[in-house]
């Protein structure tokens, strides 16, 4: 079969989403497997045996799939409780070590061993199995890959994203086949109980990138050593938030990240110093194939690096069979192989980038037959594959990406070449001095070249996210333009220009996504103080409170990718009813990639010294002040308590939104009430003068009161955020969570 792992990856990946979709498909899958592998055998070379073949292996990605979700025997994810518990777990992946202050934390992958739920005299220790997620504040020491200990902490399920565009734990750590969460605090919470021994892969593995990643530190200064430790090892942890933002807005950031450029750099390179050495060419190409196989290791063995390093070694074996490698059969293989191994990493966003970018090289690049033109032909394909992709999952468009790839891919790219040879021979005084002097002369030079390109005014879009449709009618059209490039005939010089007339009308409809017309609010689940962000029906949005800075920076995690998911790029304004860091802490985050007109604080409070910067858009208010008007007003009140309450009014209906609870019936009577935590029923009275509650949280027995009293009550710490729209009979509220 000339097209073999075409038509297996193809269909081994369609098996995997009717497995996804159709969870009860997987008995009948294997039904079919048992039946039809006979009979394929006996078809073998007839009529007939490709589709055949094509039905078992879809049933075949259907089984695969059910196998893997399969549950263990003794998960550790039935363990979790909200007592501490004591877990022995082994470590498997390098810890990563973040510092602020005075205050330290290590995350790293553990498999579970056993998990004791009793006390010091009276264990019950009982056995688990299934990888988890460590969190351990302020450790005692950074455990090593292979070793044993035992944790005192809470077993937690993996946080699912509250708000539109939140980062989602729990999707992202199954991808990774982690299924719970255990967070430990103070250096007394842990204890080593066993040292793995000296021949262990991964505790080599460990200590040697920790070595390489020191050695890194030692020779160049940052950021070019942040850099280069991405480049090299793909440890990202000291770059900088600026930074990564300046990666992100230019449509660089895979960069930072080992995919298929880094493995080329690393086998060309080291291919050209063994051939230069003399040694033969098919020695060479295996030597190579080792060289690829211990960087891949290395390197952390991501998803892009594990399909780049099996591309190179397919390759290199064909170079040492005396074969001419097919591009198109070696990515197909290379697909079919990574999903046969694991079927999940199919939803997995790297490597759905990863693939969808070399197979944009592969078809597009005969739009390009001009050598001179390659690099500019390779970043103009790989964009116009990728683009609608990275608009659904980061909801961000970079025009800039062209130019910003065509100078940042050769100048990193013969940094990690050159880095690769500065860091063994940098003690030798004139060679290392200089080999390590250029690879820092050319990190910096790229750094500031994207760096200066991210500071232009419209070098980057945040756009609403677009649906499955458009993205489908998209893809759609880009298969049939390269279908139409392999298509010989006489009028094949008028198909090509309007295949790219309906791939720019397409382009043009994801990329432009109009917003639906209306008033709504969304009610962001922040913790005890809710942030809302209110948009108007004339186009005007507004906020009201920024969020908390502490313990997280609430702007950078959860309002603005919010604002992002929703295309937002500007705010007329943002309503704080207060100015405790609880109410403002996410400001600086929303400045830096937010145009905002004015501020809105009380003028009874004092302004704080870091907002006292920002004096000439801040706006007084006082009771009764009126923000917004036309159909829908937006007004601020004080309330019974003396505490500040803005008034939303639509028609004849109203949401109000209070900083306490206290005298929550004051006032005149409102639709929607969102009110922050509740701790107890006397902060309510019993007259009631609200149809539905939205609250952040409470008491059990402060919510089993407002439950027997009020119709409708939703807690945000349950549904995740909420949208208000008006309706006929009142207000329409649901949950948009993962929207």
């Amino acid at each position: 079969m000339r097209h073999f792992f075409l038509l297996a990856g193809s269909s081994f990946a369609i098996g995997i989403v009717i497995g996804h979709f159709y969870p009860t498909a997987g008995p009948i899958a294997a039904g079919w497997i048992v039946v039809g592998l006979p009979v394929l055998w006996l078809i073998r070379g007839r009529k007939g045996f490709i589709p055949f073949f094509a039905l078992i292996v879809v049933c075949t990605g259907v089984v695969s799939l059910r196998l893997e979700r399969m549950p263990a025997r003794d998960p550790v994810e039935r363990q979790i409780s909200d007592d501490r518990l004591s877990v022995n777990v082994k470590v498997l992946s390098l810890p990563d070590l973040k510092e602020r202050g005075r205050s330290r934390r290590i995350s790293f992958v553990g498999e579970a061993i056993s998990v004791d739920q009793g006390t010091r005299y009276r264990p019950k220790i009982r056995p688990a199995k299934g990888r988890l997620q460590v969190f351990w504040i302020q450790p005692s020491s950074v455990p090593e890959p292979g070793d044993q200990w035992r944790l005192y902490g809470t077993l937690k399920r993996p946080r699912r994203a509250a708000n539109p565009g939140e980062f989602d734990q729990e999707r992202y750590l199954a991808g990774q086949n982690i299924r719970a969460v255990l967070e430990v605090i103070g250096p007394r919470s842990g204890r080593r109980t066993a040292i793995s021994e000296r021949h262990d892969l991964r505790r080599w593995i460990g200590r040697t990138r920790l070595w390489i990643a020191g050695r890194i530190d030692q020779v160049y200064r940052k950021p070019a050593s942040s850099i280069i430790k991405a480049l090299i090892l793909g440890i990202r942890d000291d770059i900088g938030p600026g930074i990564r933002s300046a990666f992100m807005k230019t449509g660089t950031v895979h960069l930072l990240a080992i995919s298929g450029l880094n493995i080329t750099i690393v086998a060309g390179g080291f291919f050209m110093v063994f051939l230069m050495a003399g040694i033969p060419r098919r020695a060479v190409a295996g030597l190579t194939i080792a060289v690829v196989i211990v960087y891949v290791i290395l390197s952390g063995a991501g998803i892009p690096v594990r399909r780049a390093g099996l591309m190179a070694v397919t390759v290199l074996i064909a170079l040492i069979r005396g074969r001419r490698p097919v591009s198109l059969n070696v990515f197909c293989a290379a697909f079919f192989l990574m999903l046969l191994a694991a079927p999940e990493d199919l939803w997995n966003i790297g490597f759905q980038l990863s693939f969808l970018s070399v197979l944009s090289l592969i078809a597009l690049m005969p739009l390009f037959p001009d050598r001179r033109f390659f690099s500019l032909g390779g970043s103009l394909a790989v964009t116009v594959g990728t683009f609608p992709l990275v608009l659904y999952y980061f909801n961000v468009v970079s025009p800039i990406g062209i130019l910003a790839n065509i100078l940042a891919i050769p100048l990193f790219d013969a940094a990690l070449f050159l880095s690769f040879f500065s860091l063994p021979v940098h003690d030798i005084p004139v060679i290392g001095g200089c080999l390590t002097h250029v690879s820092s002369l050319l990190v910096t030079a790229g750094l500031a070249w994207i760096e200066w390109l991210a500071g232009w005014p419209f070098g980057y879009w945040y756009l609403q996210r677009p649906t499955i449709f458009r993205l489908a009618v998209y893809y759609g059209t880009l298969t049939a333009m390269v279908a139409a490039l392999r298509f010989r005939s006489i009028h094949r010089q008028w198909i090509i220009p309007g295949c790219w007339i309906a791939l720019g009308a397409t382009a043009a409809c994801i990329v432009w996504s109009p917003v639906s017309p209306g008033f709504r609010a969304t009610v962001l689940a922040t913790g005890r103080d809710p942030v809302v962000h209110v948009r108007f029906s004339n186009g005007a949005n507004w906020l009201i409170n920024a969020g908390r800075s502490f313990p997280s920076d609430q702007g950078e995690r959860v309002i603005l990718p919010y604002l992002r998911r929703c295309g937002i790029r500007s705010l007329d304004g943002v309503v704080l009813t207060g100015l405790l860091k609880r109410y403002r802490g996410g400001l600086p985050s929303i400045f830096r990639d937010v145009a905002v007109r004015e501020v809105l604080v009380p003028a009874d409070e004092r302004l704080p010294p870091d907002m006292e910067r920002h004096s000439k858009m801040i706006r007084r208010f006082v009771t009764g002040s009126e923000i917004a008007s036309g159909h829908e007003t937006m007004k601020v009140f004080r309330d019974g308590a003396g505490d500040w309450k803005v008034l939303i009014t639509v028609g004849r209906k109203s949401i109000a939104l209070r900083r306490s609870v206290n005298d929550v019936s004051a006032g005149p009577e409102t639709d929607v009430a969102v009110i922050p935590y509740l701790r107890k029923t006397a902060d309510l009275n019993e007259a009631v003068r609200s149809t539905t509650f939205i609250l952040a949280g409470g008491e059990a027995s402060a919510i089993r009161f407002l439950t027997g009293s009020v119709r409708n009550v939703y807690r945000l710490d349950v549904t995740g955020a909420l949208e208000i729209r008006p309706s006929t009979k009142g207000f329409t509220v649901f949950s948009c969570a993962r929207a």
